[in-house]
């Protein structure tokens, strides 16, 4: 399993940015649109345009075959593959994107401080523990824990809207086990450029593949 990413710095702008509208789907069209600030435009344009790219290369589908629509929790699915999953995320400058034959969430973090009072609010005494057992590692566990929680959530649909304190997460040499919730799903987690944490919930027992940076002349190509 592979997964696709694309800096939002990499020449897309107000200029071209007509050009890439057409290569997207109507409802995502609709989504850019709306939005006020361009950098969020590119994130939302980029994410159809890697999920795209992935699709073609990884799972050998045209892309006049693929057609993005939203389900009535507004999660976006395929609407002619539907035994295709995928996520989006999105985070800092950066765009990612997973493919896979069963549901899959993915989540992207750019690393910062921790923050203690949103740990008290979203994690649970044990992950607490965890995260500031050691100061030197604290920034890097409390964003590894909070993209485990978002991938699960983006697992399921739900996003936000599950209860971060609802479910917990032990880390011990590398492995990680989700208490509170049983459920068959592997979680995977990479750090990125030394500034991102990536976290993955599948329901396969993945090996990590290699994380592609694309480039717009790699979408110009599809």
């Amino acid at each position: 399993m592979n997964i696709y990413a694309i800096s939002i710095n990499d020449n897309m702008n107000e200029k071209n940015l007509r050009y890439w509208l057409e290569k997207i789907s109507e409802i995502k069209k609709e989504k850019v649109n709306k939005y006020k600030f361009i950098d969020d435009k590119k994130r939302s344009i980029y994410g159809e345009l890697i999920l795209r790219y992935a699709l073609i290369s990884e799972m050998g589908i045209k892309n006049e075959k693929i057609i993005v629509d939203v389900d009535v929790n507004g999660k976006p699915y395929l609407k002619n593959n539907s035994h295709i999953f995928f996520n989006i995320s999105h985070s800092g400058e950066y765009v990612i994107c997973v493919v896979d034959r069963h549901p899959i969430g993915v989540d992207i973090e750019l690393i910062g401080k921790a923050d203690i009072a949103v740990a008290k609010k979203v994690f649970t005494l044990n992950e607490r523990k965890q995260i500031f057992a050691r100061e030197e590692d604290e920034n890097t566990l409390f964003y590894q824990f909070w993209t485990l929680k978002e991938c699960y959530a983006k697992y399921k649909g739900m996003g936000l809207r599950l209860p971060f304190n609802s479910f917990s997460f032990v880390l011990n040499d590398g492995a990680i086990k989700m208490e509170t919730i049983k459920a068959e799903v592997y979680f995977l987690s990479i750090i990125f450029l030394g500034q991102y944490y990536i976290s993955i919930c599948t329901e396969e027992n993945h090996e990590l593949g290699s994380i592609k940076q694309l480039s717009i002349g790699d979408l110009i190509a599809m």
